[in-house]
């Protein structure tokens, strides 16, 4: 089974490659599709900062 993210991936570009999708729209969800792995991968560096900055205690 897909994750969520490559789900996502997906949709964009199957939704880009529809019958009647205006090349400017194609342009922009093929954009979001090539984003959102480099975006999820940030957001998991994010997560994982935010833990280890959790597990120290403050000065």
């Amino acid at each position: 089974m897909l994750d969520v993210k490559t789900r996502r991936m997906v949709h964009y570009r199957t939704q880009a490659g529809q019958a009647g999708v205006s090349p400017q729209m194609a342009t922009v969800l093929n954009n979001i599709a090539r984003s959102l792995p480099g975006l999820a991968s940030q957001h998991e560096v994010l997560a994982a900062i935010g833990d280890e900055e959790r597990r120290q205690p403050r000065s």
